[in-house]
Parts: C-alpha cells; sequence; structure tokens
C-alpha cells in the first residue's frame, strides 16, 4: 500500500472534494482538489492521467483569469510535460509561465499550496536542457531554482528544490554534489517528516557513495531505502530508481533478480508514460547483460537505450548509450558505422567539451582509431 501524496486514498479524497465543490459551485475549492488529483497522478507515475487533470488545472486558471491560478497551472504542465519526455513542449511552457510568476505571487503561491510554482518550472526548464545536450545551460537554471528556493524561506520549497537538484545530478553523474544534496535533503527530511524525500535521498545518497568508491556502504543504501521509497507508490522516478536499484541488485551478486527489476522498471514506466531516464534502464540493463556475457543481449539493450533516447530527444542520454554501445562493439572487432554516429551526436552537444560524457565518448572513438591502427600493422 503506497503512504503520502501517490496513496489511493488522496486520488478518493480529491475527486470528492471536487464532486462537492461542482456541486456547490465553488470554484476555487474545485481549483485546490483538482491541483491535488494531478499531484497524486503526477507522482504515482501515472502521466497520461496527469497531463489530463494538468490541462484541467489549466483551464480552469484561464478562466479564472487569475495569474496566481495560471501559474499554478503551468506548473503542473510543464512538470508533466518534461517527465513524459516531451522536452521542447516543457521548456516553452516554462519560458511562458516564469514570465508571469513573480518573486511575490510565487511566495503566495508556496505558502498556500506548499509548493513552489517558480521552482517546478526552473527545474522542469534545467532538465530538459540538459537532456537536449545543453548540459552547461541546465546545471545554471538548476543552480538559479535553488538559489530561488532558499530565496523563498518555506522549507517544502527549499526541501523540493535540493531533492529536484539531487536527481539531477543523477543524470549529470556529479557524484561529490549529489552526495552533498542527497546527505542535506535526508537530514532536512528527516527533521520535517517528509518520508518520500528521506527515502529518496538515502537511495540516492547510496548511489553517490558507489561512484565515490564506497561501494559496500552505498550498496546497502541504495537497496535499503530504495525498498522504502518503492513503498511510497512514487513512479515519477522510475527510470532513475530501476537504473539503481537493479545496478545495486547486480553488484552484490543478484544478476537474475536485477534483470527482473530491470524489466518490471521497463513495464511501469512504459504504462504510466514515465520517459525521463527510461534510456537509463536499457543501458545499465545492457551493462548487466555484458557483464554476464551474455553480448548479444547487451548489445541490444544498448541499441534499445540508444533508440529510446533519440525518440524522445534526450541527445545527452543517446550520447552516452552508443558510447556504452561502441565499447562492446569494439572489444568484438565490429564497430562498423557506430563511430560517425557517435561523432554526429557529439559534434550536436551544445555544451564544454570536458563534460564527462564527451570525454567518455572521446576517449570510445579514441580506441576505435587505436584498434584499427593495430589491424593495419597486423596487416
Amino acid at each position: 500500500m503506497a503512504y503520502g501524496w501517490a496513496s489511493p486514498e488522496v486520488a478518493d479524497t480529491s475527486r470528492r472534494a471536487i464532486d462537492l465543490g461542482t456541486q456547490l459551485g465553488a470554484r476555487e475549492g474545485v481549483f485546490t482538489a483538482l491541483w491535488a488529483l494531478w499531484t497524486n497522478q503526477f507522482v504515482g507515475g501515472r502521466l497520461d492521467e496527469a497531463m489530463e487533470t494538468a490541462e484541467q488545472v489549466l483551464a480552469m486558471a484561464e478562466a479564472a483569469d487569475s495569474p496566481l491560478l495560471l501559474s499554478v497551472g503551468r506548473n503542473a504542465s510543464c512538470y508533466t510535460r518534461y517527465y513524459r519526455g516531451e522536452y521542447d513542449q516543457a521548456i516553452a511552457e516554462a519560458r511562458i509561465g516564469l514570465a508571469g510568476c513573480p518573486f511575490e505571487m510565487d511566495m503566495q503561491i508556496a505558502h498556500t499550496f506548499q509548493a513552489s510554482a517558480t521552482t517546478s518550472m526552473l527545474i522542469s526548464r534545467g532538465s530538459a536542457l540538459w537532456m537536449q545536450g545543453r548540459q552547461d545551460e541546465g546545471l545554471a537554471v538548476v543552480n538559479d531554482m535553488i538559489a530561488h528556493a532558499q530565496s523563498l524561506r518555506h522549507i517544502p520549497s527549499i526541501a523540493t528544490a535540493l531533492a529536484s537538484a539531487m536527481f539531477f545530478s543523477f543524470y549529470d553523474r556529479d557524484w561529490n554534489r549529489m552526495f552533498a544534496l542527497a546527505d542535506e535533503v535526508h537530514d532536512l527530511s528527516r527533521a520535517e517528516g517528509f518520508a518520500m524525500w528521506a527515502a529518496n535521498a538515502g537511495m540516492h545518497r547510496g548511489r553517490a557513495r558507489i561512484g565515490l568508491g564506497e561501494v559496500e556502504v552505498g550498496l546497502a543504501e541504495v537497496l535499503e531505502w530504495g525498498a522504502l521509497f518503492r513503498q511510497t507508490g512514487s513512479g515519477i522516478l522510475e527510470g532513475s530508481t530501476t537504473s539503481m536499484m537493479s545496478e545495486a541488485l547486480h553488484m552484490t551478486g543478484h544478476s537474475e533478480e536485477a534483470l527482473v527489476v530491470s524489466g518490471e522498471g521497463e513495464r511501469r514506466a512504459k504504462t504510466g508514460v514515465v520517459r525521463v531516464m527510461e534510456p537509463e534502464i536499457y543501458r545499465t540493463r545492457g551493462n548487466i547483460l555484458r557483464d554476464l556475457g551474455r553480448l548479444d543481449e547487451a548489445d541490444e539493450a544498448y541499441t534499445l537505450a540508444a533508440a529510446s533516447a533519440r525518440a524522445q530527444g534526450a541527445l545527452s542520454l543517446e550520447l552516452r548509450a552508443l558510447t556504452s554501445l561502441l565499447d562492446l562493439r569494439t572489444s568484438l572487432g565490429r564497430s562498423g558505422a557506430l563511430p560517425d554516429q557517435l561523432r554526429r551526436v557529439v559534434a550536436a552537444m551544445a555544451c564544454s567539451p570536458d563534460r564527462p560524457d564527451l570525454v567518455a565518448a572521446e576517449e570510445a572513438l579514441a580506441r576505435v582509431g587505436d584498434r584499427d591502427s593495430l589491424r593495419k600493422r597486423a596487416q
């Protein structure tokens, strides 16, 4: 049974409030209940439902001609579009929403709805930019988001901002920053009773430990806190959660269970239309299969990761998937036309050349060149 924002009780209560408010003609009450229903659907990772409800929230706000309610509606719409992998639309929606949400209004929104609209629109925009290969721009927006949330001096909004930056750091594989953010979110959430954030932060902190070399402690944290996070019923982070959990299970010697978890996560993501980090489910699966010596299946998983990323315009994740695929094929002596494909993606990335994924891609391409040179010498 889920608890927190994603629980069935929240959905049932919200629907009853909508029905009652509609009967009484209490439009403001209906709006608030619709927003609560959207939050339940969004956090639960049911994004077809969430998109439909977000459109209702936005339509009510437009009909009321209220700038404040319109900001809340745009927040719901752009956040949902981001997690559906609709990055162009999320960026456009955030641009409009941010222009119409001054600081004083966002402070009122934060205290009324317990969430800052500006913070959510900024993380949607920054994360979408990162996915599209504009990693430096995305990082700058995320830094602005944290500064904005802290200036509100509203604890739930600060917790949300820090947690969102933590998710972003996992995309970016910045383990030092991810550890610092996860530690702060975990302590803040335990102190304030934010159970979902506490469990999620514990899982992310564990993954950061693994990246920093504290493997044994990190694996234990990922598995312990990841299991608790699953109990919240939150499905919006399915891509990240599944990739972390399957990787940890594999590293602790439970590889077949890891593959089962990977398949289950893929199905949940598809059912809920949760596309953010979906390519990483497949790429992590490829890593597991490669370690197990099931190389054809690993090739298939990496290929699927690249195709999934390409379909949603997630250039950063396509780069990562193609790098893994090229590394595998180079080791087998059959890189084929893949280097040219990877070079095209590298050229399309609009960020500093020293970004870690670009460095890894260039190293993979260099290994192809070294292998080709050795082959020519042998001939």
